[in-house]
């Protein structure tokens, strides 16, 4: 492109400071880059791990909860047995 009579283009007279620059700010993208992704990757570990224990502990309670009901099932008064969380005998 040229910009008028008696002028020479930019980029044939900053031919290498162009270069430096777009791979300088080439570099700094890519590396931006990978630090919003290990941030992104941190943070959803740390929902999971927040998931995963609120599974374990729901877990752990329907074990207590089913061991609750199998002690009074296998009793001779299981009739007895009060409504529990599970809203039935």
């Amino acid at each position: 492109m040229r910009l008028g009579p008696g002028t020479v283009q930019a980029s044939s007279v900053f031919p290498s400071f162009l270069t430096d620059v777009e791979s300088s700010l080439r570099d700094l993208t890519q590396r931006r880059q990978a630090e919003i992704t290990r941030i992104i990757s941190d943070r959803n570990a740390q929902f999971f791990e927040a998931e995963a224990d609120k599974l374990d502990g729901w877990a752990d309670d329907l074990k207590i909860g089913l061991g609750y009901l199998r002690r009074y099932n296998s009793s001779a008064d299981a009739h007895s047995l009060p409504l529990g969380i599970y809203g039935y005998r």
